[in-house]
């Protein structure tokens, strides 16, 4: 079943955009057809991060009404990206009927491709909960940081009953061991105050080249192929592919 994927978390700086970038080609890899979508509206980078320049992107699309599915770029290899474009632009205005509209037709293109990941902005504003109420799996990406696991928290609160149940990766964290500790905080605070479970799906190690492949402009699976994160993000790849709500062992 095809579905939108959405990356979410509580808190701006955990690496979120590289990781859907990372993901969407790692993806692709496995021989999946992606499209990578960027939500962030007002600040997108999806774009920046690839080296793609475009004129308009998913945020004037959704303010003029437009279909988003004509903006879809189709960059070979088996991957597509919709990106926001960097407007720079807010979207508190738009009438709510709009807004759900336009998820309604992303949500439309699932159907053409083996996976459609969504970047989404950090925090709690509106464009995040009504991608995430649509979404088939919600990945939290967060570290071990206390206001991390408490802003991913937060996150979880607010959408619960209309986010599917959530798949926690640890990005930038020294091992799997801290990656553990990260999620094994968040789940107990979910499984105690919320009676929810959240699904531990890995963790990317900390690892230098990633600042390096993003001011290239280049992923880092074809930067630096046998960076330790590229592996991680290769594993994360796997398990999403083969069996999404699967706990990691």
């Amino acid at each position: 079943m095809t579905g939108l994927t959405v990356l979410a978390s509580g808190k701006g700086g955990v690496g979120k955009t590289f990781l859907a970038v990372s993901l969407a080609h790692a993806l692709t890899h496995l021989g999946r057809r992606v499209l990578l979508v960027d939500a962030d509206l007002g600040l997108a980078n999806i774009d920046v991060q690839l080296g793609f320049d475009e004129p308009i992107g998913l945020g004037r699309a959704i303010a003029g009404g437009l279909d988003p599915g004509a903006l879809v770029q189709d960059r070979g290899g088996g991957l597509s990206t919709l990106t926001g474009a960097g407007t720079g632009q807010s979207l508190d205005g738009l009438a709510t009927a709009r807004l759900e509209e336009a998820v309604e037709r992303l949500a439309a293109l699932a159907t053409s491709f083996d996976e459609v990941l969504v970047d989404l902005p950090s925090g709690l504003d509106r464009v995040g909960p009504a991608f995430i109420g649509r979404a088939r799996r919600l990945l939290l990406v967060g570290s071990n940081e206390p206001t991390s696991l408490t802003d991913n928290y937060a996150l979880v609160k607010l959408t619960r009953g209309a986010a599917p149940r959530p798949l926690f990766v640890a990005n930038a964290v020294a091992d799997a061991a801290e990656g553990r500790v990260a999620h094994a905080a968040l789940a107990r605070a979910c499984r105690h105050f919320l009676d929810l479970d959240c699904v531990y799906l890995g963790a990317v190690r900390h690892d230098r080249r990633v600042p390096e492949a993003i001011r290239r402009q280049m992923p880092l699976c074809l930067r630096s192929p046998q960076a330790p994160a590229a592996a991680d993000i290769a594993v994360l790849a796997s398990r999403l592919s083969a069996e999404p709500t699967a706990p990691a062992r």
